[in-house]
């Protein structure tokens, strides 16, 4: 059953994850004069604020004219407006094949900062217009999809005051994936604690000594621990919630208990080779 439940989540994350959503005129209306643009997230750089997008620009059967080797290309001249570059303008000349670009577009809000790690949420606003040279408005089309594996990033149409506009706004957070491995990192942080703890405990309880397997194990788990939490998914910085609530604790539990199993074993060392100091054996 928990090897179904996986594949269910998996599948079931696979395909919110990398579904294309549309916005704007509906995918049906192909005579249509008007303008597609497919968005396509390549990544999201939280450390610059920024997302990395591919842009692909079409025309739909109103707006194509098909050439003598069966490829669609513009009919005439168009130009594109969006909140991305804010003094660029893309024209598409008449008789030119769709078109594809790479911009890095600013995530403009969040809720949080990044150390707010793994809840931490962003988000970002694209609209753009089109236009064609006389200067007319054509309706926009927008097709969007998610390549970044860390994160999930929901777009929600945005409404605009121009109805042959198209807006998208863009809700970053990180993906399920991601969350539940960040959320078992923590958890067994604790439980790795607790369990040095207890060790150590049984250990001086007992007076068995400096009993080195033991330590070892104590002092292993403690470097582990770092390389561990280095690995979590999307690079954390350091000082994040995840080491708030569960890193710096385990570090400084497995630490104490180390110290204190040795200090003590090292006190019942001492205690018996001063025993045997004062034991002469009988002849």
């Amino acid at each position: 059953m928990l090897i179904a439940a996986g594949v269910w989540l998996y599948t079931n994350e696979g395909v919110s994850h990398q579904g294309r959503k549309w916005a704007g005129v509906a995918l049906a209306d192909r005579a249509r004069m008007s303008l597609y643009a497919f968005v396509k997230v390549q990544k999201v750089d939280l450390g610059d604020q920024q997302l990395v997008v591919n842009l692909t620009l079409e025309p739909a059967k109103g707006l194509a004219k098909e050439t003598r080797t069966g490829d669609e290309v513009f009919a005439q001249d168009v130009r594109l407006k969006g909140t991305y570059r804010d003094t660029e303008t893309i024209l598409l000349t008449k008789g030119s094949s769709a078109q594809n670009r790479q911009y890095r577009l600013p995530i403009i809000f969040g809720s949080g900062p990044i150390s707010d790690y793994p809840f931490d949420e962003y988000g970002t606003v694209i609209t753009w217009t089109a236009s064609t040279s006389d200067g007319n408005q054509l309706p926009v089309a927008t097709s969007f999809e998610s390549a970044d594996p860390f994160l999930a990033i929901d777009p929600i149409v945005y409404d605009s005051d121009d109805p042959e506009s198209v807006g998208l706004r863009l809700q970053i957070s990180r993906s399920r994936s991601t969350l539940i491995l960040a959320c078992f990192m923590m958890v067994a942080m604790w439980a790795l604690a607790i369990a040095v703890l207890a060790g150590a405990r049984v250990l001086v309880r007992r007076h068995e000594g400096l009993i080195w397997p033991a330590l070892g194990w104590m002092a292993a788990t403690l470097f582990a621990l770092v390389g561990f939490r280095n690995a979590a998914p999307g690079s954390p910085p350091i000082g994040s919630l995840m080491d708030y609530a569960a890193f710096f604790w385990a570090e400084g539990i497995i630490a104490a208990s180390l110290t204190w199993a040795a200090m003590v074993g090292f006190r019942d060392e001492q205690r018996k080779l001063g025993h045997s100091n004062w034991v002469r054996p009988v002849r």
